[in-house]
């Protein structure tokens, strides 16, 4: 123990090895090279491998993060989606929602979903539409009102585009059935 008022420089020491017990199985990655983790194994680092190692493991751990929440959050937007189909969406709209810049939305939303956001509303739009002419004798124009539509010539194309039919042929097909 020092005196009060005196000072004495850190001390410093070279590092040789960094010793770590794992607590659970996983992994890590460095250099491109996926390692498996057993409970109870030791690691040993150097000091060549242990900077990259610590920043390897930040990287995951930020990367994953950051999707979570934005597969989370895209999976909100899906749920909106579904509820709303009838009312005016847009991508700038459910970005917002989501808290994502509109490009990123759109990216991770075709990641999870397969689908752009904008192919998914009009896709959910077209099957509820196919269900509503299958089992109800409404009048077109009623319907492409219920799906989100207000032109009902534009509702006719983009069912067209989708199903290869009309949307009167659609229900007379199906109602035959």
């Amino acid at each position: 123990m020092l005196p009060a008022g005196t000072y004495q420089a850190p001390y410093i020491h070279n590092i040789h090895s960094i010793h770590y017990i794992v607590r659970g199985t996983g992994y890590y990655v460095m250099n491109k090279v996926k390692y498996g983790l057993e409970a109870g194994s030791v690691m040993l680092f150097v000091p060549e491998t242990t900077f990259e190692w610590w920043l390897s493991l930040i990287h995951q751990i930020y990367d994953q993060q950051y999707s979570s929440d934005a597969d989370s959050a895209i999976g909100f937007t899906c749920q909106y989606i579904a509820d709303h189909y009838q009312s005016p969406l847009t991508v700038e709209q459910l970005a917002k929602m989501a808290g994502l810049s509109e490009g990123y939305y759109s990216r991770q939303f075709k990641r999870l979903t397969g689908l752009s956001p904008k192919d998914y509303i009009i896709r959910l739009r077209v099957t509820k539409a196919k269900d509503l002419l299958a089992c109800s004798g409404l009048t077109m124009t009623y319907i492409s009102e219920l799906v989100g539509y207000d032109d009902e010539f534009y509702f006719s194309r983009v069912f067209k585009r989708i199903t290869g039919m009309t949307p009167s042929s659609y229900a007379k097909l199906s109602r035959k059935l």
